[in-house]
């Protein structure tokens, strides 16, 4: 899987739960600050989704530091290299 791969998919996850464009978005949005996403929906939807399509499971210890689109893209990228 390749970079862009990952970050398509966290896009696309972001896309879906906030019904809006990514054009919208910036990598250095703060995930609840910025983009306003609940953090039911961060723990319940936003990271079980994106995990089921990049076919990886982080401890959520990892999440716990995730404060930014590009922390949760950095850390998928991460762990994706681990299991490659």
């Amino acid at each position: 899987m390749e970079s862009r791969d990952v970050e398509e998919a966290v896009w696309e996850t972001l896309e879906g739960i906030l019904l809006t464009s990514r054009s919208k978005m910036r990598a250095s949005d703060y995930l609840v600050r910025d983009l306003k996403i609940d953090s039911d929906d961060l723990s319940f939807i936003f990271v079980p989704e994106v995990e089921k399509k990049l076919k990886v499971k982080i401890p959520v210890e990892e999440w716990s530091r995730v404060y930014t689109v590009q922390d949760a893209i950095d850390l998928l990228k991460r762990y994706k290299r681990r299991c490659q």
